[in-house]
C-alpha cells in the first residue's frame, strides 16, 4: 500500500520557505516574494498577488504549527497576526523566524492536539470522535490493538496505515505514552503467518481464538475437564446467538 503523505502535518519549513516568511515580515512586495523564492525559472508561471498571498499565507499557518509543535505559543501569537503587516513588531518576527529556523525537528508530547501533527482533514475526522489530543490516539490504540481505527467513523484502511505508522515512528519519543508493540499498521497483518489451531492445553505455545481452539485429548490428566470447559463455554455462547 501506497501511504498517502498528504495525511500528515508537514512540519519543518525549509530554508527557502523560512526565507518566504521572513520576506513577508519585512514588508516585502508578495509577487516579488513569489518570483524570488517560490516560482520555477524554468516555468511560464504568474501569480497574481492574492495567490501570492495566498501561498505565503500556507508557509505561514506552516510555521505556527511548527512553533506551536515546540512549546512556543508566543511565537505562533506573532505570526497569526501577520496578515495585517506593519512596521510595529515587525524587528522582532525576523528575530523570531531566526530562532526557529535554528530548532531541529519537533516530537510530539501526549498533551498535543492531533490538528499539530495531521492534516486538517484527518485531524477533524479524529475530533468528530472524541480523539482531540496524542494520548487520545494511544490511547484507543493501546485499548483495541491494531484494529483501533475501526472504532473511529470515516477512518478506513489507508488512513489507519498513515496514523499508525507514524504512531509507530513516535514510540522512543513518547517513551511510555507510546503504543505498545502489539499495535501495528493495517498491512502488516497480511504478511502474518495463518494461525495453526491448537488443542486447549495448560502448556499451550500460544493463546487461539475459541475458533481455532481444539479438544484436548481424553488420556491427559487435564484434558477431561479442560474439554468439558470448553464445551461449556461453547454451549454457553451458542445459547446467546440463537
Amino acid at each position: 500500500m501506497v501511504l498517502d503523505p498528504s495525511l500528515n502535518a508537514v512540519t519543518k519549513l525549509t530554508r527557502t520557505e523560512f526565507a518566504v516568511v521572513r520576506a513577508y515580515a519585512q514588508g516585502m512586495r508578495p509577487v516579488d516574494i513569489a518570483n524570488r523564492y517560490l516560482l520555477d525559472p524554468d516555468e511560464d508561471e504568474h501569480l497574481s498577488e492574492a495567490q501570492a498571498i495566498q501561498r505565503i499565507l500556507a508557509l505561514r499557518d506552516r510555521l505556527v504549527q511548527f512553533a506551536l509543535q515546540h512549546g512556543r505559543p508566543e511565537i505562533a501569537g506573532m505570526f497569526e497576526a501577520l496578515r495585517a503587516r506593519s512596521g510595529v513588531g515587525m524587528s522582532r518576527r525576523v528575530d523570531a523566524v531566526s530562532a526557529l529556523e535554528q530548532l531541529g525537528q519537533g516530537y510530539p508530547q501526549p498533551q498535543h492536539e492531533v490538528s499539530l501533527w495531521f492534516k486538517p482533514s484527518l485531524a477533524r475526522r479524529l475530533m468528530a470522535a472524541e480523539i482531540r489530543r496524542i494520548e487520545d490516539l494511544t490511547s484507543l490504540a493501546n485499548r483495541r490493538g491494531s484494529s483501533w481505527w475501526r472504532a473511529v467513523p470515516r477512518i478506513g484502511a489507508q488512513s489507519a496505515e498513515v496514523i499508525t505508522h507514524w504512531l509507530v515512528r513516535q514510540r522512543s519519543a513518547m517513551g511510555a505514552a507510546a503504543v505498545k508493540a502489539y499495535v501495528l499498521p493495517p498491512a502488516a497483518h497480511a504478511h502474518r503467518d495463518a494461525l495453526v489451531p491448537l488443542a486447549l492445553a495448560p502448556g499451550m505455545p500460544y493463546p487461539v481464538p475459541l475458533e481455532h481452539m481444539l479438544v484436548p485429548a481424553s488420556n491427559t490428566a487435564t484434558g477431561p475437564g479442560l474439554a468439558a470447559d470448553l464445551a461449556f463455554v461453547r454451549g454457553w455462547l451458542g445459547a446467546w446467538t440463537r
